[in-house]
Formats: structure tokens, C-alpha cells, sequence
């Protein structure tokens, strides 16, 4: 189907960690939305702003707003698998404010999917309790899975980790590269993980480090002063 601009706020008062909290799923189905804005608040389980899978398809031609809070175990700011699809036409701009000790935070993550793509600016913040049981990552792609960002992305987290997926960041150069946090790149079910980013402003840089396994790959190219 085709939706205008499109607001939805979910809450849920259940301290129940079965509970799953989700603003927007879709499965099998293909969806156009003008500008898609989310916010989803819940004690504990499993919060997803977006979720698509089972060959689903999504676009939003303007702008992708996604801000989770709360104490759940699991976050997901974006979620591709089983085939889905996402392509994001504006801006996108992900905020996951969580203060469980132990849980796992993902900006965006995808497993198994078709092409996701940022086609324009992306930040991307997860703002997190400290906990030595955390998982962070900004954005995280595995088996076989490729986020595309064409221009820049801001990410303040774990910024990267392709676990036998491809992220690729800056693709159409000239645009701002700005990650906190350390870049990962390994290898799972036979597949190696894949990282280029162009650092090519003199405004990009990446304060962490880089971490490759196995026959995967990480390129970072920095230029005109970028650090």
C-alpha cells in the first residue's frame, strides 16, 4: 500500500520479558511511505521500530525518524531479515535511549536480507547504560546482508559490524563520515564480512578502532584531512 506521512508512538507499562513492542511490521507485504516517524517505549522484551521481513518491501521517499527508549533486552531500531527489503529516499535519523545493563542494541540490523539503502545524510546514536553484558552496534549486517549508506552517516556506538554481511558507507563520496566506536569485520556460515567507508571530508573521522577476521575485509579510506 501507499501512506502519507505517517506518525506512530507506542508504549507498553508490562515489565513482562516476553513482551514485544513494535511500531511498524511487515511481512510479505510492500509498502510506500511519503515520511515514516516512530517512537516506541517499553520496560523490557523486545523493541523494533521497524521490522520487515518475509520478502517484504519498504520505502519511505522523505524522512525516517526512529527514537526507542526504555529497559528492553533486545532494541532494534531497524530490522531487515528474511528477504526484506528497505530503501530510505530523506534523511535518517535513529536514536535508541536504553538503560538495561545487559541488553543488545542494534540501530539498524540485518540478517539475510535484500538491499537495504540510506540514500541520503544518516545518524544513527544509541545511548546506552553501562553493562558488561551489552551488545552496541549502530549498524550491523550479517550473512550476506548490504547496508548501503550513499552519502554520510554519523554513528555514535559500535558504529559498524559485518559478520558475513556488507556495509558500505559514503558511497557516492564527499559527504561527512563521522563514527564513534570500533568497526568489526568477520566472517560466518561461509561468508566473509565486507567494510569500505571513504573518510574524504575534512570534517569525517573515526575515533576507534578496526577489527578484522578470518579472509574479511575492512577499508577505510581517508582523505583531505580527515583523521
Amino acid at each position: 500500500g501507499k501512506f502519507g506521512a505517517t506518525t506512530i508512538d507506542i508504549a507498553s507499562v508490562s515489565d513482562s520479558s516476553s513482551l514485544e513492542v513494535t511500531g511498524i511490521r511487515q511481512n510479505a507485504s510492500q509498502a510506500q511511505y511519503d515520511s515514516l516517524d516512530i517512537k516506541a517505549d517499553a520496560l523490557d522484551g523486545i523493541t523494533t521500530g521497524m521490522d520487515v521481513y518475509g520478502a517484504a518491501s519498504a520505502i519511505v521517499d522523505k524522512t525516517l525518524n526512529i527514537d526507542v527508549t526504555g529497559n528492553s533486552a533486545t532494541v532494534y531500531g531497524v530490522s531487515v531479515t528474511g528477504q526484506g527489503k528497505v530503501d530510505v529516499k530523506g534523511s535518517t535519523n535513529i536514536v535508541i535511549s536504553n538503560q538495561n545493563v545487559a541488553a543488545k542494541l542494534y540501530g539498524i540490523y540485518a540478517n539475510n536480507s535484500k538491499p537495504i539503502t540510506m540514500d541520503d545524510n544518516a545518524f544513527i546514536k544509541i545511548d546506552a547504560a553501562a553493562g558488561n553484558g551489552k551488545i552496541l552496534n549502530a549498524v550491523y549486517s550479517r550473512e550476506g546482508a548490504a547496508v548501503t549508506f550513499v552519502k554520510g552517516l554519523t554513528a555514535i556506538s559500535n558504529a559498524l559490524y559485518a559478520e558475513g554481511g556488507k556495509i558500505t558507507v559514503n558511497n557516492g563520496g564527499g559527504n561527512d563520515v563521522q563514527l564513534i566506536g570500533n568497526i568489526g569485520s568477520s566472517s560466518v556460515s561461509g561468508k566473509d564480512g565486507q567494510i569500505t567507508a571513504d573518510f574524504d571530508t575534512a570534517q569525517s573521522f573515526l575515533i576507534g578502532k578496526s577489527v578484522v577476521g578470518g579472509n574479511s575485509t575492512s577499508t577505510l579510506n581517508f582523505s583531505n584531512n580527515a583523521v
